[in-house]
């Protein structure tokens, strides 16, 4: 942070606002210098992390992304504001004719959006696969399969013909996919801290 302010000042660029959104870097905004400092808390690490009592206390204002954090950091900081997450009311607009661009062979199935890596369960994907194999299971985002054997059977071997792996797809046309979808799935493996 210390250096981070020496290279600002010796760049004549200190008109600028910290936007930080974790506790793990550039944790401690007065010593980097902006005009304003904003603490985004979206997910709650309950101050189990070395910053965060640094971030929340030295911070000008924090956002929280749900009101039930309010309480969590009204100790450290006074300004505190609820800014929840939302969805752009473009994403709820479909055009017929780029819906019918994007159709998959299936029309009675499950969706997962976001990156395929450790974070997955793969044993209750598979589990979920083989019990419902009459239901697709598509999965639309890159693959950074870990070592995993299970993973590679599902995604890598294609043993189960009812999953679907279209890799990443344009933020703007994932709502396409979402809206001929019978529900959504998020197999997370919750024994990761973040899940």
């Amino acid at each position: 942070s210390k250096r981070l302010n020496k290279w600002l000042k010796a760049h004549q660029f200190c008109n600028f606002i910290q936007w930080s959104f974790d506790p793990f870097r550039l944790y401690n905004p007065k010593l980097i210098g902006g005009k304003l400092s904003i603490y985004h808390c979206v997910d709650l690490y309950g101050f189990k992390y070395y910053g965060e009592d640094q971030i929340a206390s030295n911070s000008d204002l924090i956002f929280v992304s749900s009101s039930t954090f309010f309480g969590t950091y009204k100790n450290y900081n006074k300004s505190i504001f609820l800014l929840p997450h939302g969805i752009s009311i473009e994403e709820f607009n479909i055009d017929e004719n780029e819906a019918k661009a994007v159709k998959i062979s299936s029309t009675d199935f499950g969706l997962y959006t976001g990156v395929i890596d450790n974070r997955i369960d793969f044993d209750l994907v598979e589990k979920a696969v083989i019990k419902f194999s009459e239901i697709s299971f598509l999965f639309i985002g890159p693959l950074n399969l870990p070592d995993d054997e299970i993973a590679h059977r599902i995604f890598i071997e294609n043993k189960y013909p009812n999953v679907i792996a279209l890799g990443p797809v344009h933020f703007k046309k994932l709502k396409f996919y979402i809206v001929q979808s019978k529900f959504c799935i998020s197999f997370m493996n919750i024994k990761i801290e973040g899940n």
